[in-house]
């Protein structure tokens, strides 16, 4: 169903998603732990949301997923050296229930980390603090069953911004939900993480079997292609 059928729910973190835009699993992975290839080819092709996205390196997450959390600070740094005009953007995944609606346990996250990326002075090292909370709290049993506000809360204070600065934050970052969300759609992402270079290369660690050297060596490649393509220097 369009993306047009959005609506606000009962608060600013609440939207309704009328596509199912979920990923049914953290990436495709071997009985090892490592993450399984999963054909030849090093990468596919796509196009563009926006012209915006031809200058960016996108990175799809989930905080419940163990691979992204084992390559996020890594892909940070990587970030730190793309060449001047280009920049990396973390995303996270928003993932709809059965009814349609994006799910508390993505649409918590997915809007606190958009709106802390539009505080005032938060830069790479406050969105890695909060992200490396956000991944304790999903993945080492911190969080309870049905929720805890008050672990999210303190994720925000580790990023070192205050409550009053997200909810400040967020009247600005619910405009550019919608927008976020048919971007998601539109790169159709079949696993996290999944980087999406450029707006026209989608490569994730499991074409190369968890090595994370070769994966590199991969996403520098991939990065250098889209550069001489552009007519930049790589």
């Amino acid at each position: 169903m369009s993306t047009s059928k959005l609506h606000s729910g009962v608060n600013k973190f609440r939207l309704v998603l009328m596509t199912v835009l979920g990923l049914s699993q953290c990436g495709a992975f071997a009985e090892n732990g490592m993450p399984q290839a999963q054909n030849i080819q090093p990468f596919t092709t796509t196009t563009p949301f926006d012209q915006q996205d031809q200058k960016k390196v996108l990175v799809y997450f989930k905080y419940d997923c163990p691979f992204c959390r084992e390559y996020h600070s890594m892909l940070a740094s990587w970030g730190q050296t793309l060449p001047a005009g280009y920049t990396l953007e973390f995303v996270p995944v928003l993932e709809a229930g059965p009814d349609g609606h994006a799910m508390k346990k993505s649409m918590t996250p997915f809007s606190l980390y958009e709106a802390l990326e539009r505080v005032h002075g938060v830069g790479a090292s406050n969105l890695l603090a909060f992200s490396n909370r956000a991944y304790a709290i999903e993945q080492d049993g911190i969080m309870k069953p049905d929720g805890d506000a008050a672990e999210w809360q303190a994720a925000v204070l580790v990023a070192g911004v205050s409550g009053q600065d997200i909810i400040a934050a967020s009247q600005f970052s619910d405009k550019n939900i919608p927008a976020m969300i048919e971007r998601q759609a539109h790169y159709q992402l079949k696993e996290t993480p999944t980087l999406v270079i450029c707006g026209k290369y989608e490569v994730n660690p499991g074409t190369t079997n968890g090595d994370h050297v070769l994966f590199q060596q991969l996403i520098n490649g991939v990065m250098s292609k889209c550069l001489i393509e552009q007519g930049a220097k790589p």
